[in-house]
């Protein structure tokens, strides 16, 4: 059995579990439009503006569920927000609807009306992304409904292998390469309609994919018990930020063997470069989503060998950084010498060594 097999099966080993719950209630009417109003929502559009927003809707709808305001300002909080507006409650027709992800945070003071944990952006709000956490808050808002029903929402959680370990296995595998292979206007309402709300704890694990599920059933004793669905199934990323990852490293020698991509403003090395690639690993301090194609100028310490059948002849110790266009490393790249008579140890000489550090998928299309 080869390392690689070995390698994977442990790997195969973190992903091969799945759990499951279940929640079911009849939901809150908002009659007094304590929960849903102006100030933490748009009702007509099912929408949050901000995180501010979603703040304020969290800590006024949950209040009900023993959440305070204290909880929601901890940064190891999380809150799935999902926000309907019925066409037809009735039929099961939806208007519109949203998905939010909001992570907690204490207010701080800005040049702005406070904020709340100005790090998690608009972007991660409106995202998929939850940072390794063990559980969940689900905070659902059903707007416009034409009479009372049973809401339930089902969780299913599957365990994944860690995205930088599968980065070294896909590194690994280099050295014995395969085939390639704005809001609309408000109506107005001219019938009797209800605002619902409620939420429940879910719990997860790390790392993981989160998939949820949203349905209406008739309330209990009614004659038809058949549930409608509400949304699509709704998948979510849990999995957190790591001090290491694993690359590819391909030194640039000249600035020939580089090419530019005016449209997605990047800096790549052209397919012809003559180049002898590098399998790389990436520490980082802080820790870092290594699935994130952001770029970032926070130094990180790079180190590889050769991806040859003698990767030990060449060593880098470096530097690598992510600019707006590339990410690059510099360092010393430490080269096995010949021995200068028979029998002789051999030495090593370091090389003054620049390049681009680039993910394992990027490398493999790269030599396409």
């Amino acid at each position: 059995m080869t390392f690689r097999t070995i390698f994977l099966s442990a790997l195969l080993t973190q992903a091969c579990w799945c759990s499951t719950q279940t929640f079911q209630e009849v939901p809150l009417t908002d009659d007094g439009g304590k929960v849903i109003n102006s100030a933490n929502i748009q009702p007509y559009d099912a929408s949050v503006k901000d995180r501010n927003q979603a703040h304020d809707l969290i800590v006024a709808a949950l209040a009900a569920k023993g959440v305070s305001k204290a909880d929601v300002e901890d940064p190891s909080f999380y809150c799935i927000i999902h926000i309907v507006r019925w066409q037809d409650s009735d039929t099961g027709k939806v208007d519109k609807q949203h998905w939010y992800v909001f992570r907690g945070g204490k207010p701080v003071k800005d040049s702005k009306p406070t904020a709340y944990n100005p790090a998690w952006s608009v972007d991660d709000l409106q995202g998929s992304r939850l940072y390794g956490t063990k559980g969940f808050w689900l905070l659902y808002v059903h707007l416009n409904a034409s009479k009372p029903y049973l809401a339930e929402y089902d969780s299913a959680v599957t365990g994944k292998i860690q995205a930088n370990l599968a980065s070294l296995f896909a590194v690994a595998k280099l050295f014995n390469p395969a085939a390639n292979t704005a809001a609309p206007a408000a109506p107005e309402d001219t019938n009797q309609t209800y605002n619902f709300y409620g939420g429940t704890y879910f719990e997860a694990s790390v790392p993981s994919d989160i998939v949820l599920t949203a349905k209406k059933l008739p309330p209990p004793g009614a004659a038809d018990t058949a549930a409608q669905s509400i949304a699509d199934n709704q998948k979510f990323d849990n999995e957190s930020k790591y001090f290491f990852d694993f690359s590819v490293g391909v030194p640039i020698k000249k600035v020939s063997e580089l090419t530019f991509d005016s449209k997605a403003n990047t800096v790549s090395p052209t397919p012809q470069s003559n180049r002898k690639a590098l399998a790389l690993v990436d520490i980082h301090f802080p820790p870092v989503d290594v699935k994130s194609t952001k770029s970032t100028l926070i130094p990180y310490l790079v180190s590889g060998v050769s991806i040859d059948s003698q990767p030990l002849h060449q060593i880098l110790v470096g530097v690598g950084w992510g600019l707006p266009f590339a990410n690059m490393y510099i360092g010393s790249l430490w080269v096995k010498q010949p021995g200068a008579t028979a029998g002789a140890p051999a030495s090593f000489s370091p090389q003054l060594a620049i390049g681009i550090n680039l993910t394992v998928s990027a490398f493999s299309n790269l030599k396409k």
